[in-house]
């Protein structure tokens, strides 16, 4: 982002819920008055909700909350999560970003992890978009260097799951698991995605190494239309609005202990994953590459596949996409 941007923008958050003039963001900065106006309007094409009111000036909302690595690592309570952390203002996808220096050969330590503001090109399995506005949201990767056996690499997505569910039943938000990685509304309003990309070492079959990338709507209150009635956020779920460095350094510390479950507990860890899901006993449409097909969810097994009654038949699904139906 341009300094000068950057410089307005923490202007912006310093006085957050107030409205400062163009004027005196001008003096502040030794600029006029035009060029504040015109850098505005930029921040404003990348996605930062700035009010304007005339003539007095600009404001930005009291839910916009400023991303601190200093705030969010003195809550961390981790051996390695979070530990190398890395704030940003926008990023195309923090996971990109991971596997871009993984690309470049520069050494990511196990735990690091990436936050930024917002994301231009969020994704979630199968490339769909993921909603991610400036201010509002978590976007965040971390690395990974997990002793796990290349078959039970679904168990990562599952530590993070439930890592989502602990922290959102923290701050008082209902929240269900939907297989696979999905946090749902008990009405079935998304609250998180989360995809996990891994490499694996074939001739020994472990992982070499993961990448978790979860995208968390926290203060958004209001989604675009094609997303408003599948969409929630912690604050359109209790209507506060929330300290996004309290909730990413309680989902930080939380991802770290399931994941040991991962490695130590996998029953546990199956069992809460189980608990929370919002598929079980549920009739799901299952799409596995080409092949569409109803079935029932009756189990998820130690290695968190979905299993599934098709019509007697009894399924494991480790890969493709299902759809809860009515």
């Amino acid at each position: 982002m341009n300094a000068n941007k950057l410089r307005i923008l923490n202007i912006l958050r310093r006085e957050r819920g107030k409205i400062i003039s163009g004027s005196d963001i001008g003096k502040e900065m030794d600029v006029s008055r035009a060029y504040v106006h015109q850098k505005i309007n930029s921040l404003r094409d990348e996605g930062y909700e700035i009010q304007s009111f005339k003539p007095q000036g600009y404001m930005l909302g009291l839910e916009y909350d400023i991303l601190s690595e200093d705030e969010i690592k003195k809550a961390l309570k981790t051996d390695f999560i979070g530990h190398s952390l890395r704030i940003t203002p926008v990023e195309k996808s923090t996971i990109d970003v991971l596997k871009d220096v993984l690309k470049n050969e520069t050494g990511l330590s196990n735990g690091e992890t990436i936050i930024t503001d917002r994301q231009t090109n969020g994704r979630g399995r199968f490339l769909r978009p993921f909603f991610s506005p400036a201010g509002t949201g978590l976007y965040m990767s971390i690395f990974l260097t997990p002793a796990l056996r290349a078959e039970k690499s679904p168990l990562l997505t599952v530590a993070a799951a439930c890592a989502v569910a602990d922290t959102l039943s923290k701050f008082g938000v209902t929240a269900q698991i939907k297989w696979v990685n999905d946090i749902v509304t008990p009405d079935g309003k998304k609250l998180c995605g989360i995809l996990t990309e891994a490499s694996i070492n074939v001739e020994a079959g472990v992982l070499s190494w993961a990448i978790i990338g979860i995208g968390l709507n926290v203060n958004i209150s209001h989604f675009p239309e094609k997303l408003a009635d599948i969409a929630a956020s912690l604050l359109t779920e209790t209507g506060k609005i929330y300290s996004r460095n309290t909730v990413a350094a309680t989902l930080l510390n939380n991802l770290e202990k399931r994941l040991k479950e991962a490695e130590t507990q996998p029953k546990k860890l199956i069992k809460d994953y189980k608990s929370g899901s919002f598929v079980l006993g549920k009739t799901v449409e299952v799409t596995e590459g080409k092949e569409i097909y109803t079935a029932k969810a009756i189990d998820i097994d130690d290695y968190g596949r979905l299993i599934v009654d098709r019509n007697g038949e009894i399924l494991k699904i480790s890969g493709g996409g299902i759809k809860v139906l009515p």
